[in-house]
């Protein structure tokens, strides 16, 4: 060992517990992980959505007020205020 070598501290943690540039995260830990749940809780939402519309219009296939709105208006996807109020949203068991 040399005398330069010998005047440096020792540490354990390799480099005294500070984290190198090549190892920080650009922009953040909260950064990165924010913009990850915010794309996941979109796609949860999206395929939440996604369920709850085809659930409404399987419904509607067999609902009498459905089938009376589809004659009536002569739209084959026409819904009645329930099944509407459920595809869009507006439902609370749902």
């Amino acid at each position: 060992m040399s005398k330069r070598d010998s005047d440096k501290p020792v540490s354990s943690a390799g480099n005294s517990g500070q984290t190198s540039v090549h190892n920080a995260p650009k922009h953040g830990a909260s950064w990165v992980d924010e913009r990850k749940l915010a794309r996941g809780d979109m796609r949860v939402a999206q395929a939440f959505s996604k369920l709850r519309t085809d659930a409404a219009f399987e419904e509607a296939s067999v609902c009498p007020d459905c089938l009376t709105e589809r004659a009536a208006s002569e739209d084959d996807e026409a819904l009645c205020e329930a099944h509407l109020a459920q595809a869009m949203g507006m439902n609370s068991a749902w």
